[in-house]
């Protein structure tokens, strides 16, 4: 069986975990079933932390690179550096 693995956006690992949340009927339930710490996640759900590895795993996922990326504008151009 060959396995397939494709990238997601933030916004797509924050809505996978959205959804585990709903699936279990709240945060509260997501975590206690998982033995994640509620205020972590809450974090994780607003934007202010990273989702830790063992989030990824409940949710199906690895991280596989961290990407920082630097847009500056070159004088006097438009251009964005991808």
């Amino acid at each position: 069986m060959a396995l397939r693995r494709r990238i997601l956006t933030r916004d797509e690992v924050l809505a996978r975990l959205e959804a585990a949340i709903e699936a279990h009927g709240g945060l509260r339930r997501f975590v206690r079933r998982h033995a994640l710490s509620e205020s972590y996640i809450s974090n994780v759900r607003y934007g202010r932390r990273s989702p830790p590895d063992n989030l990824l795993r409940v949710l199906g996922l690895e991280q596989s690179a961290v990407t920082y990326v630097h847009t500056y504008e070159i004088a006097g151009t438009e251009e964005v550096v991808s």
